[in-house]
């Protein structure tokens, strides 16, 4: 998981509740995010992991899955850069996943998901997270199942905003 938002946090309680994911690393920019991430986890006992450095990101088993909670920002501070690496180390382990992409604004093509499709890994762009969490929110409140919901037209218009139709 890379972040430390609110994002990060339905991320981490979604890996650990509906794909048992375990142990979940998270990288991050700001120490004091993660330990409010982990903090606000304490209650459904997930075995998390801040990742400080290329070194211990080495060391760990490869990922399964990342979800990347962070919007497209080059890094700039040391520590911005760090977190880069790390993430880099994690892309290049010879076992590949699926790359989650949070972020879908200005361009849902991000600099991370760039670099994760470029590392063989298989990408979900952040429209379609926008897209399925919409029409999730559809099926809860109309009770409507997915067949029953415009899901073609969906996907047309938000083509369509971001200009590529």
């Amino acid at each position: 998981m890379v972040g430390g938002g609110g994002a990060a946090r339905s991320a981490v309680y979604a890996l650990h509740k509906y794909m048992k994911a375990s142990p979940i690393y998270i990288v991050n920019r700001d120490a004091s995010e993660v330990a409010a991430v982990i903090a606000s986890c304490a209650s459904f006992d997930a075995q998390l992991v801040h990742v400080v450095s290329e070194e211990q990101a080495v060391q760990l088993e490869g990922c399964g899955a990342v979800v990347a909670c962070v919007p497209d920002f080059a890094p700039q501070t040391p520590v911005e850069w760090v977190a880069r690496r790390v993430i880099k180390v994690f892309l290049a382990k010879p076992h590949k996943g699926a790359w989650l992409e949070m972020a879908y604004h200005p361009k849902p093509y991000t600099t991370l998901a760039g670099l994760a499709d470029r590392a063989g890994w298989e990408l979900i762009l952040g429209t379609e997270a926008m897209i399925y969490q919409g029409l999730e929110q559809d099926r809860y409140w109309t009770g409507r199942e997915l067949e029953e919901l415009p899901v073609r037209r969906v996907k047309e218009t938000i083509a369509k905003a971001l200009g590529h139709v």
